[in-house]
């Protein structure tokens, strides 16, 4: 591990985050604020964890969108290859279905 000046290991920053969280629900001390604390700790670890591992945060939503709009023109395009796949399975379980029967009244 490179030691870098000004980086923090990811312990130290989970351990940050778990002392944030334990200062904020002794000071507030109740049930309920102690929840809220929570998922909102857990959400700000999940945020951290995505980017220490090389997650970018995306800032603009047209990233999204236009990654969404992709993804559906590239199922659009599979959905008639798939439905003809599934017409010519059909045919086949039928002309294999009528084989069978025909054999099995000549035998």
């Amino acid at each position: 591990m490179e030691d870098e000046i000004g980086s923090l290991a990811p312990w130290q920053i989970f351990s940050a985050l778990y002392l944030g969280f334990w200062a904020v629900s002794a000071y507030f001390d109740h049930f309920l604020m102690s929840f809220v604390f929570c998922i909102a700790f857990g959400v700000v670890s999940e945020i951290a964890t995505k980017y220490m591992y090389g997650e970018q945060i995306s800032h603009t939503k047209k990233d999204e969108v236009s990654s969404l709009v992709s993804m559906a023109k590239t199922e659009a395009n599979l959905v008639p290859s798939l439905t003809q796949m599934a017409k010519v399975e059909a045919s086949r379980s039928v002309d294999e279905d009528e084989e069978a029967a025909t054999a099995g009244l000549i035998n």
